[in-house]
């Protein structure tokens, strides 16, 4: 335990001191503001509800929100738009800043870059070590401890604003947090964001002026009635062959199956509200002439990949599919109605 309390500082602890990482969470975020709030502007929709879970949540209540991604300035330029930029000056004082992830070859490539990036509390995530690996751990517990915690869900960059599938993190963090806080969840706030592709081109270091982001921020998730399941030990089918298999004197190996198939399905059953909602706040008709995607469309395009992918995930994403078809089917008889009226 003691070692896994090391290792958590080690990431959380700021290396040039509290008031090292106002300065670096101050001087980020009036740059970031310069850029979205003169060079460009800002629209947000539903702002009161994120300041408020933002400022003023419960005590001990983690705050985990989830947005499309389009660009590399996605964060942390729209975080510092959406919060009072003295918010990022006086971080000692409240604690509250958000902490993100950032892929570790990109990010902290070398020790400057270490100590700048864990100052602007981004932790660093490795490429293909998957949901296991130990600071994902440090993003759950700090989650539990009430910490915000902002993430792509997407685990990429699409800068055609393409919503694709969410990655298995999402879920595994709100479990392994729900366990850290001894059963309490925490609020989980989806929003969706457009334009920022234009502000900050893919593979582009320059931003561009004179373009209005809009941000439209969804409603608190309430995910009990799923997250309830998380790490919860299941039962043994009521099978003779499994019975017997798992009766087995030294034979455990059936129940280890189904126990670890039950968690990843409680755990992917956290993705689907998220992406839902984040397809709902998806506003084709934000600007008008703007090549948009349908609510249908993207649908239509994660049911696409998830089938692509379901030799590799397993027979537990099939309801995922079906669901999303579902969803997806539902919001194009609504719009074909809008369309009639």
């Amino acid at each position: 335990m003691d070692s896994l309390l090391d290792f958590d500082q080690e990431y959380l602890e700021p290396p040039w001191g509290p008031y090292g990482r106002d300065l670096t969470l101050g001087i980020v975020s009036l740059a970031s503001k310069f850029i979205l709030q003169v060079l460009n502007s800002t629209k947000v929709i539903n702002h009161e509800t994120y300041k408020e879970l933002v400022h003023n949540r419960p005590e001990g209540v983690g705050l985990l929100t989830i947005s499309n991604h389009t660009s590399t300035f996605d964060d942390p330029g729209l975080p510092c738009a959406m919060l009072p930029w003295h918010f990022f000056w006086t971080e000692h004082s409240h604690c509250k800043n958000r902490w993100t992830m950032c892929a570790s070859d990109i990010c902290f490539t070398n020790e400057v870059f270490r100590q700048f990036f864990l100052n602007g509390k981004t932790l660093p995530v490795e490429r293909g070590a998957g949901v296991g690996q130990r600071i994902m751990g440090v993003a759950a517990r700090a989650l539990a401890q009430g910490e915000w915690l902002h993430i792509f869900p997407e685990g990429r960059v699409t800068p055609d604003g393409r919503v694709g599938p969410f990655r298995q993190g999402i879920g595994r963090l709100v479990c392994d947090a729900k366990a850290a806080a001894g059963g309490r969840d925490p609020v989980i706030l989806p929003f969706f964001h457009s334009h920022m592709s234009r502000v900050m081109p893919f593979k582009s270091a320059v931003p561009r002026a004179g373009h209005t982001v809009t941000v439209a921020v969804g409603q608190p998730l309430e995910l009990g009635h799923i997250t309830c399941r998380c790490n919860q030990p299941v039962r043994l089918q009521q099978h003779p062959v499994a019975g017997a298999a798992a009766a087995a004197p030294g034979n455990g190996w059936l129940e280890q199956q189904q126990q670890q198939q039950q968690q990843q399905q409680d755990r992917n059953a956290v993705l689907l509200p998220g992406w839902q909602q984040i397809q709902q706040l998806q506003r084709p008709e934000v600007e008008e002439g703007e090549e948009q995607l349908t609510v249908a469309s993207i649908g239509s395009s994660a049911v696409v990949q998830l089938s692509r992918r379901q030799h590799r995930l397993g027979a537990d994403w099939v309801w995922w599919r079906l669901l999303t078809a579902g969803f997806a089917q539902q919001q194009q008889q609504q719009l074909e109605q809008k369309q009639v009226l």
